[in-house]
């Protein structure tokens, strides 16, 4: 063992890596015991081939209902209105059963509890914000077992809390669990099929799972032509506007109809509702890629952890080699410094919250002005072709608007997505470019006060307004249902008769009008809030995170200067000794984390 932790070139494979950067860190002592931790439960993942696969997307795009059709089982709750709040890990067991894991001291509680209670009767009052508002019961996590042969080879699926829902705390936490994932299935549906919120959220996703499958689900909502409409919008947001390889594949399923065919034992209807080919790539994936990619995700995560630890090794030894006068004055001028930059992160955050009302009143000027545009076209071409018909009838108005209010609404989308980019990218690159002098200014005090290298920030890099919101717009002719005029129409003269259809085709223009105006001003504010809270949420992590650190290389440092002066130059020896070692298995656990 000595051997080996003197050279840790000489060690096989990243789990050897694993354990015995998190024993060099356990023998650190109370400072390292986080560190370790997490390093040894990376470990035991790999060790047991366990892969985590979230089911990640947008709120209300059927995960749960995803996951019960893959498992062939009505496992999880599923609701009309927004409701897994918990991210739930699914893996392999003898029998179904869920175990709730407690924040504080409390035992864990296992169910289903009451005898003929289901297993998804129990979760709903643990995983579900009905049952469970706002996580007000202190749980933890949720595991539930299943005997799944999808399961049985290490595979743990997790349903996750949707993005962009009512209840922002749902977002957080499916943000926070990113770091989680080795892969993702990541869930669309049609309506619309890819928004801002998304694009922003996959960009992040991409940055942690190492592989991502896309599954467009609710496909019995479309017909073939609105299909084959959206294969190629979805691959151009993929390709172009996120940088996945040419020809990346999409899954269309049905997962209702899925599981409804699961559920009859009807494995036609299962197999056309497309479960069947999803479930095929997952078995291949498994045999053929788990274990590469699991390789690769655990040797990223692990290098993240090794970074921490030798952030705190770093800030320790020069803790315990500088003059203590001079450690307490660099001490004293940090906190004074860290006062300053939370004031200032304060300002900034006002500033922020200035100019995000103000951008939502601009956005409310440029709908309502589209909102008075869209009236007088379409009620424009209304008259003209009444007009133009000796017999005018409201299904041939109808089909007449139906055919020109796409173009004249996409055409709409571009230029007031346009103006509203063009008002807000001033005020967002002012906010991050104040985020980076923050986190440099944190970051190079830290430096020069504690001789520690310095890497400038690379930005935190939370928004950027893209120039389409993306949905479908032949959605929007949903409203010009057939509406046959009524037989009394026929006893009126021509001129009654156009007003009466008149009357009836400007309410629908209305209808019509309002409805994607709102579409389009919906998208355009949820990507922008959505913007926003990444960027605070990126730059109060990091700051923190960096402020953190500091405190606790130094308050251990300190701690130790109350010791002899031969225990101190012992520690030195003994940390220097460890930070070379930690460093060269972070160097070969990066090699880990490189896809081959």
């Amino acid at each position: 063992m000595s051997n080996a932790i003197e050279n840790p070139s000489t060690l096989l494979g990243l789990a050897g890596l694993l354990a015995t950067a998190s024993q060099q860190l356990e023998a650190m002592g109370t400072p390292g015991n986080t560190h370790a931790t997490q390093l040894r439960s990376l470990g035991e993942r790999l060790d047991a081939g366990r892969f985590h696969l979230a089911v990640l997307g947008q709120f209300k795009r059927g995960k749960s209902t995803f996951i019960n059709a893959l498992l062939e089982s009505p496992l999880l709750p599923t609701s009309v209105v927004p409701l897994t709040a918990l991210p739930t890990f699914i893996r392999w067991g003898e029998r179904a059963e869920a175990q709730v894991c407690y924040q504080d001291n409390r035992p864990p509680e296992t169910g289903p509890a009451a005898p003929g209670e289901s297993l998804e009767a129990f979760l709903s009052r643990y995983v579900g914000e009905a049952g469970n508002p706002r996580n007000h019961k202190g749980v933890s996590q949720v595991e539930v077992r299943f005997p799944s042969p999808l399961l049985r080879e290490g595979l743990v699926i997790i349903d996750t809390p949707g993005i962009g829902s009512t209840w922002k705390h749902n977002t957080e936490a499916t943000l926070q669990f990113l770091p989680q994932c080795d892969a993702a299935l990541f869930l669309v549906a049609p309506d619309p099929p890819m928004t801002e919120v998304e694009v922003g959220f996959l960009a992040q996703v991409r940055a942690k799972a190492s592989r991502i499958l896309f599954v467009l689900n609710k496909v019995d909502y479309l017909d073939g032509a609105e299909r084959e409409v959206i294969r190629p919008f979805l691959r151009q947001v993929l390709e172009q506007n996120l940088g996945f390889p040419e020809g990346t594949p999409i899954y269309e399923v049905s997962a209702r109809r899925g599981l409804q065919a699961a559920l009859a034992g009807d494995r036609p209807g299962w197999q056309a509702s497309g479960m069947e080919q999803i479930r095929s790539r997952l078995e291949t994936f498994i045999r053929q890629e788990k274990t590469q990619v699991l390789e690769t995700s655990v040797g990223r995560k692990g290098c993240f952890v090794l970074d921490a630890a030798l952030l705190s090794i770093h800030l320790t030894l020069m803790a315990l080699t500088l003059p203590i006068q001079d450690l307490e004055s660099r001490l004293t001028q940090f906190e004074a410094r860290i006062v300053d930059i939370q004031h200032e992160r304060l300002l900034a955050g006002d500033l922020l919250a200035g100019d995000r009302k103000r951008a939502h009143a601009h956005l409310e000027e440029l709908t309502e002005g589209l909102r008075r545009q869209a009236r007088q076209y379409l009620m424009d071409l209304v008259k003209l072709e009444l007009d133009r018909q000796l017999d005018p009838t409201e299904a041939t108005i109808q089909e007449r608007i139906a055919a020109v209010l796409p173009d004249f609404f996409e055409s709409a989308l571009e230029t007031l997505s346009g103006q509203f980019t063009a008002r807000t990218e001033q005020f967002l690159a002012a906010h991050q470019k104040r985020a980076d002098q923050l986190l440099e200014q944190l970051r190079s005090t830290a430096a020069v006060l504690f001789d520690l290298p310095y890497r400038a920030p690379e930005g935190v890099g939370a928004f950027e307004m893209k120039r389409t919101p993306y949905w479908v717009s032949r959605q929007w002719t949903d409203a010009l249902s057939p509406i046959r005029p009524d037989w009394i129409d026929r006893l009126r003269s021509a001129k009654a008769r156009r007003r009466r259809i008149l009357a009836r085709i400007r309410e629908q223009v209305e209808l019509l009008v309002v409805r994607n105006a709102e579409n389009l001003r919906w998208s355009l504010y949820q990507g922008l809030d959505e913007s926003l809270y990444r960027f605070s949420a990126s730059l109060d992590e990091q700051l923190v995170g960096s402020i953190q650190a500091t405190r606790e290389g130094m308050a251990l440092g300190l701690e130790k200067r109350k010791e002899t002066a031969d225990a101190i130059a012992d520690e030195v020896t003994r940390l220097e000794a460890l930070a070379t070692r930690l460093s060269a298995m972070r160097e070969q656990m990066a090699g880990s984390a490189l896809p081959s």
